[in-house]
């Protein structure tokens, strides 16, 4: 998705900007936020653009709706909310060529698995 210019009256103090991902349905499935992932920024300026990457959006298929939000401090400046929506295209997330059902939950994991022979317990758990 790409991001808009925006622009405010004058600079922001203590900003912090946040994003909701929600299900199709508007039940919130994640969020980020600047603040809890980079500690509080003195100022932002008051006109820019402000971007969030993720490396993957671990999702199953189907729609999703944004949320973006803005505060000063405490004081909420902005809530934008289900402003944006996107869909997630069907894929081998795992490169297993299985594709878990949504019913199983919303959002997809990657695990180390291991099988073991039977072995003493203090030798399973190194």
């Amino acid at each position: 998705m790409n991001g808009r210019h925006a622009a405010a009256p004058a600079e922001i103090a203590n900003p912090s900007f946040g994003i909701i991902v929600s299900n199709g349905m508007g039940t919130p499935l994640f969020f980020l936020q600047t603040r809890a992932q980079l500690g509080l920024w003195e100022r932002a300026p008051a006109s820019g653009r402000v971007v969030c990457r993720l490396d993957e959006v671990p999702l199953v298929p189907g729609e999703y709706l944004l949320t973006l939000g803005c505060l000063s401090g405490e004081r909420q400046l902005d809530l934008l909310e289900h402003v944006a929506s996107f869909t997630v295209e069907p894929r081998d997330f795992f490169g297993s060529g299985y594709l878990p059902h949504q019913l199983n939950g919303p959002v997809l994991i990657r695990a180390d698995w291991r099988i073991t022979a039977n072995e003493p317990l203090a030798e399973a758990l190194r």
